[in-house]
């Protein structure tokens, strides 16, 4: 698909949001984003339940009459998790509007009031508010990362700190990766290497979005003064347990059969063996179970079927359509 590069677009921002049944959450979310000093032109809600109520219909009460002209919904045709539900929103902006700019973030995530000014003051083509819980810096955002290094289990080899941001001699810092979560990206950035991998459906899914940026040329900021709030605290173990450690283990066998080489394959082995530990202490047999699937699928190169990840149905307050 052909998309118009944004130096023939206007200056426009559409916000994604990717929302999976959390109303009052998403109610919120989509309050901040109206809320900014500059207005989004458009905000395209992603509702991964198939099967729920409308997401406009739980949040049309916390809207104005003019707020509500341009807030949309796409619902999808199954859960197609964060992955997903960021390259049909993505794409719904670049196929329906001139939007130059494309802002991006989950139903959990609050911008505070001039988020996007400070992001757009930047003027870079990936650049990432910095993100806070309770009053905390929660920032995951690595300075440096190695990740072809075969001597290194974590391929961040420093990440965001308060220190360096009080010490900072700029506005921003220049940083090795991204998070769906916060970041404004200029609309060519994905006319030219192309949308996030629905296959990952969740965990890694920015983390090989951002290594396909470095390889398409792209560096990536991080803007100090963009303050954005998450409502839940970072647990990078947590996405080893349960129901996710399967993405978590399937997804990072990908990126380095793309962007890794043989050396650090024992990388993957140890995260496996620290993943099985984690889920057989906590008796979560499904958890076990998962992760031990998700190497084999990892290795194997077995990933999620997209095929019903499509928007079905296309929404605004008081109007809706049906889509083939």
């Amino acid at each position: 698909m052909q998309f118009k590069d944004s130096r023939e677009m206007g200056s426009g921002i559409g916000a994604v949001v990717v929302t999976y049944r959390r109303p009052e959450l998403l109610a919120k979310t989509v309050c901040t984003i109206l809320q900014q000093t500059v207005s989004c032109s458009v905000v395209v809600i992603v509702n991964n339940d198939p099967d729920g109520p409308s997401a406009l219909g739980r949040i049309a009460g916390f809207l104005t009459g003019a707020e509500k002209t341009r807030v949309i919904e796409l619902r999808v045709g199954c859960n197609a998790g964060s992955a997903g539900g960021f390259k049909l929103g993505i794409q719904h902006v670049l196929d329906y509007t001139d939007c130059a700019w494309i802002w991006t973030m989950d139903d959990d995530y609050f911008p505070e009031k001039e988020c996007l000014l400070e992001l757009l003051k930047c003027e870079k083509e990936i650049v990432q508010a910095t993100r806070y819980w309770r009053g905390e810096l929660m920032e995951t955002a690595a300075i440096d990362m190695e990740f072809s290094n075969a001597f290194r289990i974590d391929p961040k080899r420093r990440i965001v700190t308060e220190s360096l941001i009080k010490h900072a001699k700029g506005e921003w810092l220049r940083v090795a990766g991204f998070s769906f979560e916060g970041t404004l990206f200029r609309r060519d950035v994905f006319t030219k290497m192309g949308l996030p991998l629905a296959e990952f459906f969740i965990c890694h899914d920015d983390l090989e979005l951002s290594l396909r940026a470095k390889d398409y040329g792209y560096d990536i900021y991080l803007a100090l003064r963009a303050r954005a709030n998450r409502e839940f605290c970072v647990n990078r173990a947590g996405v080893l347990r349960g129901w996710k450690g399967y993405y978590a283990i399937r997804n990072y066998c990908f990126l380095i059969r793309k962007y890794g080489h043989m050396g650090i394959w024992w990388r993957i082995l140890i995260i496996t063996s620290c993943s099985i530990i984690l889920n057989a202490c906590h008796w979560d047999l499904k958890g076990l179970r998962g992760v031990l699937a998700g190497f084999w699928d990892g290795v194997l190169g077995r990933y999620s079927d997209v095929d019903r990840v499509k928007i079905v149905k296309v929404s605004e307050l008081g109007l809706s359509g049906d889509l083939d």
